[in-house]
């Protein structure tokens, strides 16, 4: 009986780490160990960051140089929506090219590998911001550039998939 919930245990534990590699949950979290300078973000558009080339990236891939970089944007809310992960996904436009949206996800502050950052009360303040949100609304968020995979985007958010994840501070 012993060996059985032992076997169970080392099962559970390695789906566990394997989704956390599959989402570069440490990454979105900052569980990884970086720290941003939150002192001084740099203003990016949507024009800004369509430009970027797409970065393909591994499950395990540890976080990219680029990724350091703070950055504040200001939009207007397109599309928001709950993941199945518990992050908000919300697409903003600036008008700088056309329709086109800059995706920001917002970390859910109860997700069990979140509580452990050493921003969780970032996360939890700009979840409380964007429960006050909704489409149409103007809102600034501040937060790290994010490679995210490539995957079916929605038709108008910028085709690199790069992203701001986590939004840090929000307004």
């Amino acid at each position: 009986m012993k060996a059985i919930f032992l076997c169970l245990a080392l099962v559970l534990s390695t789906v566990v780490v394997a989704q956390q590699e599959h989402e570069r949950w440490d990454v979105k979290t900052l569980t990884d160990g970086f720290s941003p300078a939150m002192n001084a973000p740099a203003k990016i558009t949507v024009a800004a960051i369509e430009p970027k080339v797409k970065i393909p990236v591994r499950n395990t891939q540890p976080r990219l140089n680029f990724e350091k970089r703070l950055v504040k944007i200001t939009g207007t809310i397109k599309r928001k929506s709950l993941e199945t992960d518990g992050d908000y996904h919300i697409e903003i436009s600036d008008g700088t090219l056309g329709d086109s949206t800059f995706v920001c996800e917002s970390v859910d502050p109860n997700n069990s590998i979140a509580a452990t950052s050493p921003y969780v009360a970032n996360f939890k303040n700009v979840r409380n911001v964007l429960n006050t949100k909704n489409v149409g609304d103007r809102v600034t968020f501040t937060g790290l550039l994010f490679q995210d995979k490539f995957h079916s985007p929605s038709k108008n958010r910028t085709r690199n998939f790069v992203e701001m994840h986590p939004i840090l501070m929000a307004k």
